[in-house]
């Protein structure tokens, strides 16, 4: 068996460290790395969620945002759990389109590019989403937009 690369290069294990972090409020734990990564993708930050029962109980939204364009941060959110369980009604707007909706279960990935709006209700606690970016968090690369 040949462990090359087209190139005729073998193959070898990288590795990357990145500050760990961690938030938390009424809705979520949020636990997470961010930096310099040490992926050839451009990753900048990864995020765990979990959601609190306080967050059903009280249909606590988290998001309610859009990356603006001109910042180039992009997202991608999946789901963990079970494809037969909704975890989260999920909201979204495409560019300068109107809001759509979708209940998103186990296994669930969702792009969202920039200039796109999302928002998330949990619907079962414990419900939990892998959050990665391609940036770290900078509250000038956010806008709200009011989804629910």
């Amino acid at each position: 068996m040949d462990n090359s690369d087209k190139d005729g290069i073998l193959p070898k294990i990288t590795f990357g460290h990145a500050a760990p972090f961690e938030n938390s409020d009424l809705r979520r734990v949020i636990s997470g790395v961010a930096g310099n990564l040490g992926f050839p993708l451009q990753i900048r930050q990864i995020k765990i969620i979990n959601f609190s029962g306080e967050s059903v109980k009280q249909s606590l939204v988290v998001g309610n945002h859009r990356h603006l364009g001109e910042s180039g941060q992009w997202e991608l959110i999946v789901v963990l759990g079970s494809e037969t369980t909704e975890y989260f009604k999920f909201r979204y707007r495409n560019y300068l389109a109107d809001i759509q909706e979708k209940n998103l279960v186990g296994g669930d990935v969702v792009i969202v590019p920039p200039g796109c709006s999302l928002a998330l209700v949990p619907l079962i606690p414990g419900a939990q989403v892998i959050e990665i970016s391609n940036q770290e968090y900078r509250n000038m690369n956010y806008e709200i937009d009011q989804l629910f």
